[in-house]
């Protein structure tokens, strides 16, 4: 008898330990299905984003290329500057700002961070000039010109 109580317990705990497997199998496939619903998930957020930088990229080419033509026009406080129309003006980086100059170094305005970092990617490699175009009592006009 101690042989058959033997044999159904290891019977019993074989069928406990399919069981638990079967259990693991199950929740193991149930994690796999879940991790390639997240992989697809991804991927088509991926596609999406890939598609939105190309129309950004795009429309990012259309506008530069819009400002190398056309330049920028800048406006200037005017506190009494020693400047006349068409004189030059210069671009200076004062840390992580631009600085517009007159010709002696006179800081005459400071270009906001985020707008400096925009204008830096046209200024990396294309030749410019800063001109004043008009001068009124409390504001002074300039254009930025790319050289082409």
């Amino acid at each position: 008898m101690n042989g058959n109580k033997l044999i159904e317990h290891l019977r019993k705990k074989k069928e406990k330990s399919i069981l638990n497997s079967e259990k693991n199998i199950e929740k193991y496939l149930k994690s796999i299905n879940d991790l390639k619903a997240d992989i697809l998930k991804k991927e088509t957020e991926i596609n999406k984003l890939q598609k939105e930088n190309k129309e950004l990229d795009k429309k990012y080419f259309v506008i530069k290329e819009v400002v190398l033509k056309n330049g920028l026009i800048f406006s200037i406080v005017n506190k009494n500057y020693n400047v006349k129309e068409w004189d030059n003006l210069y671009i200076k980086t004062r840390e992580e700002f631009l600085v517009v100059t007159l010709k002696d170094g006179t800081e005459i305005k400071t270009i906001e961070s985020f707008k400096s970092k925009s204008l830096k990617s046209f200024l990396e490699g294309h030749p410019y000039s800063i001109v004043v175009t008009r001068i009124e009592s409390n504001l002074i006009k300039a254009k930025l010109y790319f050289i082409r």
